[in-house]
């Protein structure tokens, strides 16, 4: 039987410039540890992203793995189970609802770096356009930008995840949208977040109060319409004279 290195070797002896994803699923360390990390170098100057699914919580393997990360120049994205990973995107971004659909994406290799990044860190404000784009199937050309109008990219994103309905969120273990757009909101929408709050809190009041805060003249009705007259001479008192 090939040990993981031989299998690797076999790959990268077959590898054309197009680029490819090698999928890992293991539950511990490779027998020939050292000579597969030499194999492993060399794949940090070609097109390839590799996956490796752990199927196991083993302390040694764990630390093995997230070594062969630091140590590697190449894209390699390691994948705990489907809970653990929603529960390390939520620390990182937790505007996003990481469901199956995703953890099985990454799985299967997609080769998206902001993908790859979920887990890891907060998504810069390039990165996070780049993946609701990706997650929603849209032109990123044809989404707002954030910095220059927040408003109009909040509410193009909010109409995309109501669109997608509730998804199952296994922290929480209820159904959620897959974009929280608080967290969104609190985490990339800066001072423009906060006049968009205000300006809804104003319009929850009634109109003339927001007039007035806004110091906007109201002008006032001189004629009553000819019904509120009749209504009005109906309801006078009459007086009668007795002698």
């Amino acid at each position: 039987m090939k040990t993981l290195a031989e299998h690797i070797r076999l790959i990268k002896d077959n590898l054309k410039q197009s680029k490819i994803s090698i999928i890992i699923a293991t539950d511990g360390i490779p027998e020939d540890a050292e000579k597969f990390f030499a194999i492993m170098q060399e794949f940090e100057s070609l097109p390839v992203v590799i996956v490796v699914r752990m199927c196991s919580s083993d302390d040694e393997t764990s630390h093995f793995w997230r070594c062969l990360d630091l140590d590697l120049n190449i894209h390699l994205d390691l994948i705990d189970d489907y809970v653990a990973e929603a529960s390390e995107v939520a620390s990182c971004n937790p505007w996003l609802t990481y469901t199956q659909s995703m953890h099985r994406a990454r799985e299967f290799g997609l080769i998206r770096r902001c993908f790859d990044l979920i887990d890891e860190c907060l998504l810069r404000e390039e990165d996070m356009v780049n993946f609701l784009s990706i997650l929603f199937g849209v032109n990123k050309s044809d989404l707002s930008e954030p910095k220059i109008n927040w408003e109009k990219f909040y509410d193009d994103i909010k109409a995309l995840s109501d669109f997608e309905g509730l998804h199952y969120d296994p922290l929480s273990l209820t159904y959620k949208n897959w974009i929280s757009m608080r967290e969104l909101g609190n985490l990339y929408g800066g001072k423009q977040e906060i006049k968009r709050r205000r300006r809804l809190k104003r319009c929850a009041k009634s109109p003339m109060n927001v007039l007035r805060e806004e110091n906007v003249e109201v002008p006032l009705q001189e004629n009553k319409s000819e019904q509120s007259k009749i209504v009005l001479e109906e309801s006078k008192p009459t007086c009668c004279v007795i002698s």
